[in-house]
């Protein structure tokens, strides 16, 4: 994603020290209303510690601003996980009581096939970044589709069900739902928000979903990580997968930046831009 970088904290001295030259650094603002607009469903805690589905009389507000709580997923619906609406975004607008807001969306064909948010690496298309991405990041359970072109090019049919023939699903549907947990207005105003998923699923796949991310009705890029979570939820489902135990931690700054923790080594991003750019130029047209 555009703007991805490793942050590093300055020391409790040394911000204590600045706010003694600055003063006192500006409070974090709380939400004051979140609205989803399209198909969702909401998790929270049933008391037990365990997600349940749109249970009665939950405020969506609290679960965002109390971490280990719950989630609202974007475009999704229950009993069906390819119910996703590739076509039409459902979105989580965000408003903040000092008159900032931040809209969350799920993804849709025109994000995965429109251009890609990385200059320089001569990718065709966003999926195009996902994809080469993934496949470089040790540990996303995406390596093998990297090792030819023959196994590149069913990766790139897995996902994105161009061999439809065959009856092939397009697989990144179940990626462009993303279940939005917390998330928080700090006093820098930098934007903390986490990604609810799995922790280790039985596909081998370990990577978050990928959500698009608007302010003043612009787009800021997406959000994604590769990868194992950052974090372990106390809070998840109980089902056999383990839903939403990871999360997966983002921050969107006053800049407009998306950063990530795990970042692919640009040199490797580039090698396999080598075995997949003209295959993913072919692909490109038969997904849309």
């Amino acid at each position: 994603m555009a703007g991805l970088v490793k942050k590093f904290l300055a020391s409790a001295s040394v911000v204590a020290g600045m706010s003694a030259v600055f003063g006192a650094p500006a409070m974090a603002a709380s939400i004051t209303s979140a609205t989803v607009t399209g198909p969702n469903v909401v998790y929270s805690d049933d008391g037990t510690g365990d997600l349940d589905p749109n249970l009665p009389g939950v405020d969506l507000t609290y679960i965002l601003q109390n971490a280990n709580y719950g989630n609202v997923e974007l475009s999704g619906q229950l009993g069906d996980p390819n119910a996703v609406d590739m076509m039409t975004a459902t979105e989580l607008e965000i408003l903040f009581n000092d008159g900032s807001d931040v809209t969350f969306r799920s993804m849709t064909w025109g994000d995965w096939f429109g251009a890609a948010t990385k200059d320089g690496y001569g990718y065709t298309s966003f999926f195009h970044q996902w994809y080469n991405e993934g496949i470089s990041t040790v540990g996303s359970g995406l390596e093998a589709f990297g090792t030819s072109q023959q196994m590149y090019n069913m990766g790139w049919e897995f996902f994105t069900g161009s061999n439809l023939l065959n009856g092939g699903t397009p697989q990144v549907m179940r990626i462009s739902d993303p279940n939005v947990a917390t998330v928080q207005k700090r006093g820098n105003d930098d934007i903390f928000f986490q990604l609810a998923g799995h922790k280790d699923h039985s596909s081998g796949f370990a990577f978050s979903e990928v959500v698009a991310i608007e302010r003043d009705g612009m787009l800021l890029g997406y959000a994604y990580e590769f990868g194992g979570p950052d974090k372990l939820a106390t809070v998840y489902d109980d089902d056999s997968e383990g839903s939403f135990q990871g999360l997966y931690d983002f921050t969107i700054t006053s800049g407009g930046d998306i950063l990530a923790e795990d970042v692919p080594e640009p040199s490797t991003v580039l090698g396999l831009v080598a075995i997949g750019g003209l295959v993913a130029a072919t692909k490109r047209k038969s997904a849309k």
